[in-house]
């Protein structure tokens, strides 16, 4: 090589000249720093390309295994190397083209017009092929989130982003607004991506109408969405704990009891899951309801604000199935004068069937089990 030109120098001339007509050139760089390196290992002091460093780069590289596109792109940086050093009069080794194996050619892959609709029609939430069984769901679904628009997304920026959450949240609210299930799911990851601090909120109020409702395949979704929401620390156990009730209404005790085991020990969630397993258990021991009633008031003592509505149901709800009616009564009254304060028509429908006169007379007469309550047995 020239005197004062290095093999170095010349990799960073090379460069410096592609990037000037316009190439990137950086994995090529890449390339070039790890040959010059290897060179320097493997015969120092030599300052060009000759056959024996260029073919023990290549063999050095076979040696790894790397397919034969990978070794096209380890040769092809040191080729334009040699030609660069041809060109200034330094003699080079130029690897023959025939020198290595060519890549397979790749052959593309005509998609036909049904499999073009398959790949674009798709949502965040889909429904899977299992279906749910159970008495009057024969056409129901269970809903899954596909997740590749989702990962897509995540690498874009924040403010087309945040923009394609708003336009979908609304329209998803829309259709939610006529009773598409499926929308509303939509609609609860979107609003919960707009507003982290309310996402517990959206889901909590959902998937109470889902418990209530009895509607246990719906809970498998909202669950499935729980696990794509911010939720926060302050959140999680009110999540949890309506996780577990979807458990215990499917007959999955111990699902419940583990996930009892994950909330904080003096929490109201917690003591009030206790009062639910205490419940449901005491259909097969009667002795149970006595501490159902008991976990259920200590729970009633800790909670505060929204929550305390949901532990008197749950009481008064032990007490119908106790035989204390006036009890239950009492309980049905306090729950309805939150509900009338807040103006809530539906909760107030639901308080004032508990506050029935029928509640004092035989249990025959009582109003049907709540939905929450349609538990089977465990196995």
């Amino acid at each position: 090589m020239s005197a004062g030109i290095t093999l170095s120098d010349a990799i960073m001339a090379l460069v410096a000249e592609k990037r000037a007509v316009g190439y990137k050139y950086h994995a090529e760089q890449r390339v070039l720093a790890r040959f010059e390196a290897f060179s320097r290992s493997e015969f120092p002091g030599l300052d060009t390309l000759t056959e024996a460093s260029v073919q023990g780069w290549i063999s050095a590289a076979r040696r790894r295994g790397v397919k034969p596109a990978t070794l096209q792109g380890l040769a092809a940086p040191v080729r334009e190397l040699a030609r660069w050093l041809g060109r200034r009069g330094v003699a080079a080794y130029l690897l023959p083209g025939s020198a290595l194996p060519r890549p397979v050619r790749y052959v593309p892959h005509i998609y036909t017009d049904r499999e073009l609709a398959a790949l674009v029609a798709f949502s965040f939430i889909s429904p899977t092929t299992g279906g749910v069984s159970g008495p009057g769901q024969a056409d129901e679904h269970a809903w899954t989130m596909h997740q590749l628009l989702r990962r897509a997304l995540a690498n874009a920026r924040l403010g087309p982003i945040r923009r394609a959450h708003q336009m979908l949240e609304q329209r998803y609210a829309q259709l939610a607004a006529g009773g598409d299930f499926a929308a509303q799911l939509e609609q609860l990851y979107h609003a919960g991506q707009l507003d982290p601090g309310g996402a517990a909120a959206g889901w909590v109020a959902v998937m109470d109408r889902c418990l209530a409702a009895g509607r246990y395949d719906r809970c498998r979704a909202m669950i499935t969405l729980l696990a794509e929401l911010p939720v926060d620390q302050a959140g999680h156990s009110q999540c949890v704990y309506r996780v577990a009730r979807a458990d215990i209404g499917l007959g999955r005790w111990a699902e419940a009891q583990a996930l009892l085991d994950s909330l904080p020990v003096e929490s109201p969630h917690a003591t009030l899951l206790q009062a639910e397993l205490a419940f449901v258990r005491g259909e097969f021991g009667r002795a149970e309801f006595g501490r159902a009633e008991d976990l259920a008031r200590a729970a009633l003592g800790k909670a505060a604000g929204s929550m305390r509505e949901g532990i008197l149901r749950r009481l008064a709800v032990i007490e119908l199935y106790r035989g204390r009616f006036s009890d239950a009564r009492e309980h049905a009254h306090t729950g309805l004068g939150m509900a009338q304060a807040d103006g809530d028509r539906t909760r107030m429908c639901r308080w004032n069937n508990m506050c029935s006169p029928r509640l004092s007379t035989s249990p025959a007469t009582w109003m049907p089990r709540p939905a929450w309550w349609t538990v089977r047995s465990p196995n």
